[in-house]
């Protein structure tokens, strides 16, 4: 399955309305319970939304997020 940027920003806001949903489905993620990938696109729209926004990735949320390996320009979370 794809992950999209939007489940990232909205994890990273500290208010969302679908910060609950976004954070469901990282929590999935992390526990192994979905296995997902995210396209170089993905990380790159999300450096630039996050650049726009004025935000930045605080370590803390980083926690559970571990890019695994790289297949066909993909990268494995």
């Amino acid at each position: 399955m794809m992950i999209e940027s939007d489940i990232l920003v909205v994890h990273i806001k500290s208010e969302d309305r679908l910060k609950a949903v976004a954070d469901t489905i990282l929590l999935r993620i992390a526990r192994g319970e979905l296995k997902v990938i995210a396209s170089r696109e993905v990380l790159h729209e999300l450096y630039y939304v996050l650049k726009n926004m004025n935000l930045y990735m605080p370590k803390s949320r980083m926690h559970g997020i571990r890019l695994n390996k790289r297949r066909k320009g993909r990268l494995m979370l």
